[in-house]
């Protein structure tokens, strides 16, 4: 027989309901057991009694029955009041939170929308160089306000930067203005420079050498006279034409060999020339008609008195210079005479290295005495290139 008790613990009018019907049916079956010695009419009064206790238990158990369905269906109602009540309330919460989830929500991005179209006006404004456009609002949000404050102290930055670039700039331009004006004063001085040298050599020259060809015309032979006359060309066509302010270093040699090759056949054997360039077959630059005037003023002032003169002139490189020496063993001068005796042509290549290379350095030296003269020429190779 099924053990009911375990499922109706918290009833005890039921426990006791079962135990009776334990007993009964119990009783029962102690009757049942000794049927075989009753009698037909007890067995009939037997199973009359049995049926009608087992229908008033019947009718006892269909009213436990009832009473415990409403029992359970009233428990039940209550629970499911209770959980209705808690659903409800569970509801209106959720509801209310999401409300103000949604106001804030909405607050928020009309914030957002509202503070990244101020910095994309702003921004906008920087792009279009406004730089007195006022700083962004700090606000309450952390990030936000980071941001504004980046984009401030950027703009101050990019405007500071912009103006002293215009600065620079203007600096710039009215410098470059000023070079330029310098540098053509510069070009004009030493073109005026050039032509009165050229005014004072060209003349003078050309009458020697003309001179100097008729004689040769006479008693040397006309192969000689061509070579005179191809040198003397050479010459003029160096000194007339030439306007740039660098040549090539063996370009103005090449000059001074030929305007030796005329003297040479003026004096003879009364002019010894020794001329050593070791920077031979190199591009390097110096200014025009530098070293042909320094060879002029040795036959200008030299001779004096003397039967013989002789000139070495000493081409070479000492650390960043190219290094002309003109020796002669003429009559010399005082160091009160360089001046007079240098002429105009010592000065004018004096002023026109000072212009060109600037006057912070010496770039010729004159050293004379009686029977020795030293005109040194020292001509920068980093900055020859200027011009």
């Amino acid at each position: 027989m099924v053990d009911y008790n375990l499922y109706v613990t918290d009833s005890q009018d039921t426990q006791n309901y079962i135990r009776r019907l334990t007993g009964f049916c119990n009783y029962q079956m102690n009757l049942l057991s000794h049927h075989s010695s009753m009698t037909q009419r007890e067995l009939y009064n037997l199973a009359s009694y049995i049926n009608t206790s087992i229908n008033m238990h019947q009718n006892e158990v269909k009213e436990m029955a009832q009473i415990d369905l409403d029992y359970s269906r009233s428990a039940y109602q209550k629970n499911v009041e209770r959980v209705l009540q808690w659903i409800s309330f569970t509801v209106v919460l959720s509801i209310t939170f999401l409300v103000i989830f949604g106001l804030w929500t909405i607050k928020a991005f009309w914030f957002v929308r509202n503070a990244l179209g101020t910095v994309n006006k702003h921004l906008w404004e920087l792009a279009s160089r406004n730089w007195s456009m006022p700083d962004l609002m700090i606000n309450d949000y952390l990030e936000f306000d980071r941001l504004s404050k980046t984009l401030n102290m950027m703009k101050n930055q990019i405007k500071d930067y912009v103006i002293q670039t215009e600065r620079d700039s203007m600096l710039a331009v009215q410098l470059k203005e000023e070079r330029l004006i310098n540098e053509t004063q510069r070009s004009e001085l030493i073109t005026a420079q050039m032509s009165a040298l050229r005014a004072q050599v060209n003349p003078h020259f050309l009458f020697n050498a003309l001179n100097l060809i008729g004689s040769a015309a006479l008693v040397d032979s006309p192969e000689t006279v061509m070579q005179m006359v191809e040198a003397t060309g050479k010459i003029l066509r160096y000194s007339l034409y030439t306007n740039e302010y660098m040549v090539l270093l063996d370009d103005e040699t090449e000059i001074v060999l030929q305007y030796l090759f005329l003297q040479k056949h003026r004096f003879g054997d009364a002019l010894q020339i020794d001329l050593k360039n070791s920077l031979e077959g190199e591009e390097l630059m110096i200014p025009p008609m530098s070293i042909q005037p320094i060879v002029e003023n040795c036959f200008k002032h030299g001779f004096g008195q003397q039967k013989e003169l002789c000139i070495s002139i000493l081409i070479f490189s000492e650390k960043d210079c190219i290094v002309i020496q003109v020796i002669d063993n003429g009559v010399g001068f005082s160091p009160e005479s360089v001046k007079e005796k240098g002429g105009i042509g010592l000065s004018n290549i004096e002023k026109r290295l000072n212009l060109q290379y600037g006057g912070k350095r010496q770039y010729l030296f004159i050293t004379s005495h009686s029977g020795y003269t030293n005109i040194t020429l020292k001509i920068p190779i980093k900055e020859q290139n200027i011009q």
